[in-house]
């Protein structure tokens, strides 16, 4: 309901300031913790005071593995126009994957490139590595020049450019 083709995405984009795309591709656990994404989205709207897409259907830790109805959109990386319709894609998951298709790492580079923001963050739990962490950042190695990775040093004005969220207080 709400969702369009095999992209997931809504029919309603146009009545919100703000959507937040999760990306399904080849990561584990892709699905995990959409309670998560409805706190954060919450949160979002009270600081920014903008009209997010806020999933009725969900709440902390149930489901644990959600269905992409769980999700305000849900995207892969196979069709750059639908991933230009979000500022912000999210990838998320638990062990290892592989970005392998050259369409999809030049989608992703193009994405970013035109000022696209892609937000990784590996869920890690007890028992498992930074497998994630580790393919995330060999994804991104291939698509950029290796030297253009690095971190982003805690002074950085992104922590603090309207916000300042260097020491961030989450609700669980």
């Amino acid at each position: 309901e709400g969702l369009v083709d095999v992209g997931l995405v809504p029919h309603d984009l146009e009545n919100y300031d703000f959507i937040f795309a999760r990306i399904c591709n080849n990561n584990p656990a892709w699905d995990y913790g959409p309670g998560g994404d409805k706190n954060m989205l919450e949160q979002f709207s009270d600081v920014m005071r903008c009209k997010v897409k806020i999933q009725d259907n969900v709440k902390d830790e149930f489901p644990e593995q959600g269905n992409p109805e769980h999700f305000n959109a849900v995207v892969d990386l196979t069709n750059l126009d639908t991933m230009r319709k979000f500022p912000i894609l999210f990838m998320t998951g638990m062990g290892s994957f592989n970005l392998k298709h050259q369409d999809r790492l030049e989608n992703l580079k193009s994405y970013i490139e035109e000022g696209g923001f892609l937000l990784m963050d590996e869920c890690v739990h007890p028992g498992h590595t930074e497998e994630f962490y580790q393919c995330g950042l060999a994804a991104l190695q291939r698509i950029f020049d290796n030297s253009q990775i690095r971190p982003i040093p805690e002074d950085h004005e992104v922590y603090r450019n309207v916000y300042d969220i260097s020491e961030p207080n989450f609700r669980r």
